[in-house]
């Protein structure tokens, strides 16, 4: 028989390895004779069963599942199945304790996890913990498998071991970021034209990869810089970049406007992790600008009859596409009016425009001599463009034609007895030259005046000679000889000649058609503005009328002072047209009318004889709104507190213009308190029902009131002063009196009072002057009249 001392029931707790035995001796009575007394006899007897190490440590299971986060450290695993790790020695003290150790499955130690405990006594649950040196990594393995070994201590050899298997699960968390195939992206687009529909354009496809599972190695692509261009996903790992008919703040895709991109593409996974690359988008050319001159218009000068320019004309266009291709080359071609379009030449590769045939001045179709030529700039490309530009050739003239009379021979005649100055006739006579310079001719007489004619050597003009008397029975016709001579240098001239025949004199007095004339003028008008025409007439057929203003007389505006002059107001010209002076101060708030005295006078009539005749004209000042309104001066306005309607004031103004529209109105209305009527002539201020004015919160109040006549505005401020009204209760400071007196204070044997004080009230009022004074009264409490107050009013 073999006794266990780990075994039942030894091993029990009643037990505990202890077997408690009772021994009883019996004696033999083999004589066949009575037994006196006992015959047995007992005695206890203990047997203690000495544990041997018989036993070696036992896992509750051979197998465990456990689980992980990868690239986590200094965390325990967690057991799923079975729940927990439990190890037993079933052998007693000194004989179970061992140690526990994770091991690679070939039996070598591994030092990545680390059993807590690592010793034990009898059993006890196993904690495993990844230390701080060691991590998984799901992308390596998704797995592991291990040994956990029980060794009892003491004992180094295999057979003393025991072990059970744990597999555990790498769970996969996001420790990877996507990854591009390159950390930058060459690309290239080609820029939009605004006349053709955009059609969007694949540029670029990239790929970037994620070494995590599940959705967070699901990529997205996003991209940045600019809105011209977006990206799509096209599987997994790619996505694709395209053109986006976007208008920006910098327009559509132009080269000449931006010609490179930088953008950020940036892929992301599932669970927030992300990278970029940097994109360089490059903008490829295309023919969409037209060639832009760099000088804009310009203008040169060269004399008439000259083969060539004074100074080489040479134009410049530059185009803004790209350099050094077809787009960016330009070449010239000129237009010039049909009739020069052989005098000119331009080379289209440089631009120097030359003369090929020389032109004459006169020959020009404008008279200032400017000859206008279109440049043509074009680009070599495909399609091409082009853009034009104007410049001006001045051609100078030259006095090479001799002046020409539009007569060989003048016919005029003069009445006799002419007055000196009297206008004869005009010569006239042409230069084709075409300046001023030499074209412009000075007139004289040569010979056969007699010196009885003046000539203005300006216009051909010829009157009669100062002093000269015209007398028909003496000659009855002149033969003059007269010469035109340009300015040119040298100059030329030419003659002509002037037959003046004598004829009678008239005798006819001039008329005004009407003895008074009446009109009206804005005092704004500007000068020279003709306002009325009073027209005279004379029977005569060589009658030269001359009209004037004898006399000014004004009436002047109520209030104005009555010194100012009408005489600088008007004029008259020589066909009867009353006008504003230049420089009249025209005020009709000064003078309202004016009476002009008007004369016309026949200054071709006979000799001695009154040839005038005289008019009446009366001129009403019309009115300009060209003054401000002013106020009338208001006194102190005083208005009581509280909530009342009513009048307030009156606001009125003085305009001097005719007629005014004053309309008033409130500009700063303090507590919105007034209203105003704009339906009046004058500015009737109330106040409004709705609005309550505290006098105990402002004493005065300023309102802002203006005037206006529809052009001019004025403003002015109204101080209104608040009467007090007695809206205020007294109030007690406090509101509320304690105090002590001593009882029989009295001297006389009845114990009568002597007078004593008790203490001072005091209250305040919030309200002024009148409604300010308080009077004090006793109203309850006073018993037997006991007390009283010595003063009552403050």
């Amino acid at each position: 028989m073999n006794l266990d001392r780990d075994d039942k029931p030894i091993n029990t707790i009643s037990i505990d390895g202890v077997c408690r035995l009772t021994l009883e001796a019996k004696e033999l009575n083999s004589s066949g004779l009575p037994q006196h007394g006992n015959d047995t006899t007992t005695t206890p007897f203990v047997i203690t069963i000495v544990d041997k190490n018989d036993n070696l440590p036992k896992f509750n299971f051979s197998v465990y599942q456990a689980a992980v986060d990868e690239n986590t450290t200094n965390i325990p695993l967690r057991i799923l199945k079975p729940e927990g790790i439990v190890v037993t020695d079933i052998d007693q003290t000194g004989n179970n304790e061992f140690d526990i150790s994770v091991q690679y499955l070939n039996g070598s130690d591994f030092d990545g996890i680390q059993p807590d405990p690592k010793s034990i006594r009898g059993s006890g649950n196993i904690q495993l913990r990844l230390t701080n040196q060691f991590k998984f990594d799901f992308e390596v393995n998704q797995t592991a498998q291990y040994r956990l070994v029980a060794t009892e201590k003491g004992k180094s050899n295999a057979s003393s071991d025991q072990t059970c298997i744990i597999n555990i699960t790498i769970n996969d968390i996001n420790d990877n970021y996507p990854v591009f195939t390159a950390s930058s992206y060459t690309a290239y687009a080609s820029e939009y034209l605004s006349d053709k529909l955009f059609e969007s354009e694949s540029i670029l496809n990239v790929t970037a990869t994620d070494l995590d599972s599940g959705i967070r190695g699901n990529i997205t692509f996003t991209l940045g810089g600019d809105p011209h261009f977006s990206v799509s996903k096209q599987n997994a790992t790619t996505a694709e970049i395209r053109t986006v008919n976007v208008i920006s703040s910098e327009g559509v895709l132009d080269r000449e406007t931006r010609d490179k991109y930088y953008l950020t593409i940036e892929a992301s996974d599932g669970e927030g992790g992300r990278s970029n690359a940097r994109l360089n988008v490059f903008i490829t050319d295309l023919n969409d600008n037209s060639p832009v001159f760099v000088q804009g218009y310009r203008q040169f000068s060269v004399k008439e009859n000259q083969p060539t320019f004074d100074s080489e004309i040479v134009i410049n266009a530059t185009d803004n596409d790209q350099k050094n291709l077809s787009n960016s080359q330009v070449r010239y071609k000129i237009h010039t009016p049909s009739y020069l379009e052989n005098n000119f030449t331009i080379n289209n590769i440089t631009g120097n425009i030359t003369l090929s045939a020389e032109i004459d001045f006169e020959g020009l179709d404008r008279i200032d001599g400017k000859v206008t030529l279109t440049v043509e700039a074009y680009d070599l490309g495909s399609p091409s463009m082009s853009t034009n530009e104007s410049i001006d050739i001045n051609f100078q003239d030259v006095n090479d034609n001799v002046p020409e009379f539009t007569n060989q021979t003048f016919i005029m005649t003069v009445v006799e007895n002419a007055d000196s100055g009297t206008h004869v006739g005009t010569v006239s006579a042409t230069d084709k030259d075409g300046t001023p310079t030499n074209s412009k001719l000075t007139y004289y007489i040569d010979k056969g005046d007699r010196e009885k004619f003046r000539m203005n050597g300006a216009t051909g003009d010829i009157t009669v000679d100062h002093g000269a008397k015209i007398d028909r029975e003496e000659y009855t016709m002149y033969n003059i000889t007269v010469l035109a001579i340009d300015r040119g240098t040298p100059s030329l001239n030419s003659s002509a000649l002037l037959f003046i025949n004598i004829t009678d004199q008239n005798d006819a007095k001039p008329k005004f058609n009407q003895l008074i004339y009446v009109t009206s003028v804005n005092e704004s008008a500007n000068s020279n503005t003709t306002f009325t025409v009073c027209p005279a007439s004379d029977d005569d057929l060589d009658s030269v009328l001359v009209y004037s203003i004898i006399k000014a007389v004004p009436t002047y505006s109520p209030g104005a002072i009555g010194n100012e002059s009408a005489d600088d107001y008007f004029g008259i010209t020589n066909d009867g047209h009353l006008y504003v002076k230049s420089g009249a101060l025209i005020d009709r708030e000064v003078i309202y009318h004016v009476q002009l005295q008007i004369n016309v006078t026949d200054v071709n009539g006979v000799v001695n004889v009154p040839q005038t005749d005289s008019a009446r004209v009366e001129i009403e000042i019309e009115d300009t709104n060209d003054n401000p309104p002013k106020f009338n001066e208001t006194g102190p306005v005083l208005i009581y507190e509280g909530t009342l309607g009513g009048y307030v004031l009156t606001l009125t103004a003085l305009d001097p213009d005719i007629n005014p529209i004053l309309s008033y109105s409130i500009v700063d209305n303090p507590l919105q308190a007034f209203s105003i009527d704009r339906r009046t002539v004058v500015g009737v201020i109330t106040r409004n029902k709705t609005v309550t004015i505290d006098r105990e919160k402002n004493e005065t109040l300023v309102m802002n009131v203006s005037v206006t006549d529809s052009l001019h505005s004025i403003y002015t401020n109204i101080n209104l002063t608040i009467l007090d009204v007695n809206d205020n209760n007294p109030i007690f400071t406090p509101n509320s009196f304690t105090t002590n007196l001593t009882e029989n204070n009295g001297s006389d044997i009845h114990d009568i009072y002597d007078e004593e004080f008790v203490f001072a009230v005091a209250a305040t009022d919030a309200d002024s002057g009148q409604n300010a004074l308080l009077t004090y009264t006793i109203v309850e409490g006073n018993f037997d009249n006991s007390f009283y107050l010595k003063n009552t009013t403050v």
